[in-house]
């Protein structure tokens, strides 16, 4: 038999790989622990176990991540005044607009 997935220690992994410990909701390890059940039920042998604890690492990693992103540059408390949309046919150039509008200072 197989060794099982251990919520805790997935957690503490990613943690530990980031250095970081927020989640953005404090039910997450619970519900986490809930899906990591369900992923020890399937029966994977060592090999998928393997490959789903590599997958839920990445996921919380990615997660810890964003949110330390989203608190340092908090995106959502800024205010779009007057927004520019690029639009038009294939191969007219608006993708080109686009590049050349992202590299202006006074277009953001």
């Amino acid at each position: 038999m197989t060794a099982q997935l251990d919520a805790a220690e997935l957690l503490a992994a990613a943690e530990s790989e980031t250095g970081l410990h927020d989640y953005g909701d404090p039910t997450l390890p619970q519900r986490f622990a809930v899906a990591v059940d369900h992923l020890n039920s399937l029966g994977m042998d060592a090999d998928g176990q393997d490959q789903a604890a590599q997958v839920c690492r990445w996921l919380l990693t990615s997660r810890l991540e964003l949110l330390e992103d989203r608190n340092r540059y908090p995106i959502g408390d800024e205010v779009v005044l007057a927004p520019m949309f690029v639009t038009g046919e294939p191969r007219s150039g608006t993708t080109l607009m686009h590049a050349l509008m992202s590299v202006d200072p006074h277009a953001r």
